[in-house]
């Protein structure tokens, strides 16, 4: 699938972003291409995890949609855009279903109405779990900055419910990830016990450390984009081996330290 991972650093009021380059198909699988997994918004941005073709689809929605609200798009908060992506990807959902449902004559309001009953047959079984497990196929990160100027984290996970769609609130934490990899991106950084009152430099350092761990996941790719976003709306890009070279010397300082506790420990076997 893929990994995704935002985090906030107090320092600068930053938003820093990782991500790898796996793109996801139902048809094609994964593969690895020069592609972003982020989109912006005003001073937003949005990762995407699973379907790629989800990401286009919402983001040419979300153009529509801010066009529609006469809103100027930098003056966006980044609630009022996960309000808009909210609405879309409910709409996405309802359009799945309903296209399931032309085979039985039946409306999504319909559908619906069938929730409240016990089922009476195997075709009324059948709907109830189509509304029920009907998924997009993905997970959704967005990260920028509310009316106050302050960062803010919020996260997409299950878009299967079925009537509204929630993001959860990851600010006070500081930090989310997406995707196959996210368990282990997410396991890292606590392990780091990352925290956003960090330096903006320990924040990169941790995520992309999270990020290598998250490779060991299925459809996590090794190629790595890094970002670090303000919301005068500078997105800067970080060069991978800016920060690869140091997370390599601390991988070798862990095996000479792992070297020197088996001589220590091979030591004491052989004096008994």
């Amino acid at each position: 699938m893929t990994v995704c991972i935002a985090a906030i650093s107090e320092e600068d009021s930053s938003i820093i972003f990782v991500s790898d380059k796996m793109l996801s198909s139902q048809l094609l699988g994964g593969f690895e291409m020069n592609f972003n997994k982020y989109l912006t918004a005003g001073n937003t941005i949005l990762l995407f995890a699973g379907e790629t073709t989800n990401q286009t689809e919402i983001e040419s929605r979300l153009k529509k949609h801010i066009e529609s609200s006469k809103k100027k798009t930098q003056t966006l908060t980044v609630e009022e855009v996960v309000e808009g992506v909210q609405e879309i990807v409910a709409q996405m959902r309802e359009e799945l279903i309903e296209e399931y449902l032309e085979r039985y004559g039946l409306t999504f309001e319909q559908a619906k109405n069938l929730i409240v009953t016990q089922p009476q047959n195997e075709i009324h079984a059948a709907i109830l779990k189509v509304l029920n497990t009907v998924s997009i196929n993905s997970q959704i990160i967005a990260a920028g900055f509310d009316k106050d100027g302050k960062p803010r984290i919020y996260g997409l996970d299950a878009v299967h419910e079925l009537v509204k769609f929630n993001f959860n609130d990851f600010s006070g934490i500081g930090m989310h990830a997406i995707g196959s990899g996210a368990i282990q991106a997410l396991n890292a950084l606590l392990f780091a016990r990352y925290s956003k009152k960090l330096s903006t430099a320990k924040v990169l350092y941790h995520l992309y450390a999270a990020k290598k761990h998250a490779e060991v996941a299925q459809g996590v790719g090794e190629d790595t984009d890094m970002y670090i976003f303000k919301n005068d709306g500078t997105l800067t890009p970080i060069t991978q081996n800016d920060v690869l070279k140091h997370y390599e010397k601390e991988l070798k300082a862990k095996e000479r330290a792992l070297d020197t506790f088996e001589e220590i420990w091979n030591g004491k076997k052989s004096s008994k």
